[in-house]
């Protein structure tokens, strides 16, 4: 009786766990995470375009189809690239 009892309960906790959201509300992003995400944005773009292999392991897909750029004066150009951040 008790058994039979528990399992009913455990089926209707179940239930209601099942119907209950586990995560959290989001809380509002501080202006200064934001900042740092565009800055970051923009960094990791920079360094994309001449080794994109690098953020693709970062989990960064907008430059998945390209490859690595070994063309003359790289570091020069990638030098260059960063500056105008």
């Amino acid at each position: 009786m008790k058994t039979r009892r528990f399992r009913h309960f455990a089926f209707l906790f179940a239930l209601v766990a099942g119907l209950v959201p586990l995560t959290p509300l989001r809380a509002a992003v501080p202006a200064w995470v934001e900042r740092s995400n565009a800055n970051a944005t923009l960094l990791l773009d920079a360094i994309g375009t001449f080794s994109p292999e690098q953020v693709s392991g970062y989990g960064i897909r907008t430059h998945d189809g390209d490859v690595t750029d070994l063309h003359a004066d790289l570091k020069a150009r990638s030098v260059a690239a960063r500056k105008k951040l």
